[in-house]
């Protein structure tokens, strides 16, 4: 069939700007401030404490549980956490492995296991009424876990594999060079173990880990969506109101002074170069966090930022650099990284430099910071529309020791931040003399462009 001429016209309108310039979409509306579910907080006698936030109108329920079992209690094993965690689902109580999952097939979900630096945390995903089912699955799991020694070297065996894989990643390298030289002798500077560390690790020390760090005190229920509350209260008195607690650690408050200095690690013949630059910054109980967050977000944390748009879309050294504030309990640090062709590695620092004085020296428009400021304000949102999303936010103001007016007030706090705030951020806290410098790249072309950069310490 024939398209008429005035349907032509209408498309060509569409499709050609004849002004020439770049269109913009339209403005969005006014961000809403967002609003915590009404929640139910309680603690056990033993020091458990229980988050019940009813939930959406799908009829499912998200459990999560997070117990003070991470990596910053291994002392000198490393990943002994991360072997226990994976443990955990080989069998509990009177399952094995393949019983645990089909037991957690059965209620519409999977059981899952993380391992971080300070936790390790357990959840389900299951239709609404099989939620203190779920709790009881996942109390086997924490406090009753078999830990077969028949599936131990399976298990392990997969570890070092995937140690094997890591340590060949310029990525991890760079990572674990440059958080060592940010936390020095501190637990979060622990990187990768030594392959003859982690096979020298034995199921009974599993055992005795498990046996010393998975207890009542500080751990953390999570319950979000929809489900009976008293039947899920009951359970979860019923399934870990006897569980006793343990003596914990106090954690040494990590350093917050910087460790300045330029750190190269060889990979013969690497067509790229691995960049991680850096420094400590505050963490989320500072007043200046959500600042410094926003600040992060224009200069290098997102794909319209200042340092991705020099150097993927002008310069085309790299495809995907990001910058990022990572914070753990009681700290954090600000952290550019990117990978770039080896033959243009020192003009790529020089370019991030150049937009950190940029930003230091000039506030931003406010245009550009309101693009931003809508970005973070709809990610957040977006962020707590899901069950998992909640309690995710509902687990990082428990580990920071936050209450639940953080939450309320973060669109508020994004919003407020003015384009001289982003100046004094980046002057505050991006000190160029006080960054650490992590390069991964061929040491027959990187180290002399590296002496060319100038105004970082050497």
């Amino acid at each position: 069939m024939a398209i008429r001429k005035p349907v032509l016209l209408l498309l060509a309108a569409l499709l050609i700007n004849t002004s020439g310039a770049r269109e913009m979409p339209p403005a969005g509306g006014e961000p809403k401030p967002f609003k915590v579910p009404a929640s139910t907080t309680m603690s056990l006698p033993n020091d458990i404490k229980i988050t019940l936030v009813p939930f959406g109108t799908i009829p499912k329920a998200t459990v999560s549980i997070t117990v003070p079992a991470g990596n910053r209690y291994e002392g000198d094993q490393a990943w002994l956490a991360d072997l226990a965690g994976e443990m955990l689902t080989e069998g509990a109580g009177d399952r094995d492995a393949d019983a645990l999952a089909a037991a957690a097939a059965d209620m519409g979900g999977e059981i899952g296991v993380g391992v971080s630096v300070d936790t390790t945390s357990a959840g389900l995903d299951v239709l609404s009424e099989f939620a203190p089912e779920a709790i009881a699955l996942l109390a086997d799991v924490l406090r009753r876990p078999a830990l077969p020694a028949d599936q131990f070297d399976r298990v392990r065996g997969n570890l070092l594999k995937n140690l094997a894989i890591a340590r060949q990643q310029p990525q991890t390298q760079a990572d674990e060079v440059f958080r060592k030289q940010l936390f020095r002798d501190h637990v979060y500077s622990v990187g990768l173990p030594d392959p003859e560390a982690l096979q020298a690790i034995t199921i009974d020390d599993v055992r005795r880990f498990v046996n010393d760090n998975f207890a009542a005190n500080g751990t953390r229920i999570y319950v979000a969506g929809q489900f009976d509350r008293d039947a899920v209260v009951a359970a979860i008195k019923q399934q870990f109101g006897d569980w006793k607690p343990v003596p914990r650690r106090a954690l040494v408050a990590p350093p917050t002074d910087p460790a300045p200095g330029r750190h190269f690690i060889a990979r013969p013949d690497a067509p790229q170069s691995t960049l991680y630059l850096g420094l400590p910054v505050v963490d989320p109980t500072h007043p200046d966090y959500a600042k410094v967050s926003v600040m992060n977000t224009l200069l290098g944390g997102s794909f319209a930022s200042r340092i991705t748009s020099n150097l993927r879309e002008d310069k085309g050294y790299t495809y995907s650099p990001r910058s990022r504030v990572s914070v753990n309990k009681q700290s954090g640090y600000w952290v550019q990284t990117a990978d770039v062709t080896t033959n243009v590695t020192g003009p790529a620092i020089e370019e991030i430099i150049n937009e950190i004085e940029r930003l230091q020296n000039e506030a931003p428009p406010s245009e550009e910071l309101a693009r931003i400021k809508n970005y973070r304000t709809g990610t957040f949102v977006l962020g707590n529309a899901t069950r998992g999303g909640l309690i995710g936010q509902l687990q990082f103001l428990d580990t920071h020791g936050l209450d639940k007016s953080h939450l309320e007030t973060a669109v508020q706090r994004i919003n407020a931040v003015t384009p001289d705030d982003v100046q004094q951020m980046a002057e505050r806290y991006l000190n160029l003399k006080d960054m650490t410098l992590v390069v991964v790249g061929d040491p027959a072309i990187v180290p002399e462009q590296l002496e060319s950069v100038e105004r970082l310490a050497r």
